[in-house]
């Protein structure tokens, strides 16, 4: 089995677009008294509405709360994702609204961990037997009130990191107040038990701010020209 890691391809498309954007609601950051205050990169759900709920305005200002509201405001959340979700401090959830500007390829990121794909794109993927997850549109527009059509995938953090992809001298215990389990990236190894079979686009559990694919999405992107977008290949073990 090939994994693919994705990433922006930054040396040819870095300089040609901007975006400035987030997610619509956000659950906040814990500040631990034990650990300090932190969050998770990479967990969105741009397909969750949060506007049926009463408190949705708690949720539109990314920030740092006690560990106890952010339980409360969690456990709010928690039936209106998908079951099994990973749902953390930091999770975003709502579509992706701001400003775009420039010339864009296939794909369009924020950092290395939120990625866009042209509306376009979606079914000559599908045409090819790529199995898509859950999308929602962003609602990007640029200066001169133009909309670019882009579209998120709601990528379920579903896989696992076998444990060689951290470094040990810096791995630690899981926090005993909130149970923040910190732990450094070195490389991509997938554990290959744990690799989705009805999607080809999805996160590990462990790191979510990783995205991965499989060999046929990777094919796919190469056989249509995908751009902006960089395909790495990672190590799996049983």
């Amino acid at each position: 089995m090939d994994i693919y890691r994705l990433k922006p391809d930054d040396d040819n498309w870095e300089m040609r677009y901007g975006l400035l954007a987030s997610h619509k609601w956000h659950l906040p950051g814990v500040k631990c008294p034990r650990c300090g205050t932190w969050a998770v990169v990479g967990v969105a759900y741009p397909a969750v509405d949060l506007s049926v709920l009463s408190c949705e305005a708690k949720y539109r200002k990314a920030r740092a709360a006690s560990l106890e509201e952010y339980q409360r405001l969690r456990d709010a959340v928690l039936p209106l994702v998908p079951k099994g979700s990973l749902v953390v401090p930091g999770t975003s959830l709502g579509p992706l609204t701001g400003e775009a500007r420039g010339r864009f390829g296939s794909f369009a990121w924020i950092g290395s961990w939120t990625m866009l794909v042209q509306a376009e794109v979606i079914p000559q993927l599908e045409a090819v037997g790529v199995k898509l997850p859950v999308s929602a549109p962003a609602e990007l527009h640029s200066r001169a009130g133009s909309r670019h059509c882009f579209v998120e995938f709601q990528l379920m953090c579903d896989a696992l990191l076998a444990a060689v992809s951290f470094r040990a001298e810096v791995m630690k215990p899981p926090c005993s107040v909130c149970g923040r389990e910190a732990a450094v990236l070195d490389r991509v190894v997938v554990e290959e038990s744990t690799v989705p079979r009805e999607v080809d686009l999805f996160r590990p559990r462990n790191h979510p701010a990783v995205v991965l694919a499989t060999e046929r999405f990777a094919d796919a992107a190469r056989q249509l020209g995908l751009t902006n977008i960089v395909l790495e290949r990672v190590d799996v073990t049983d």
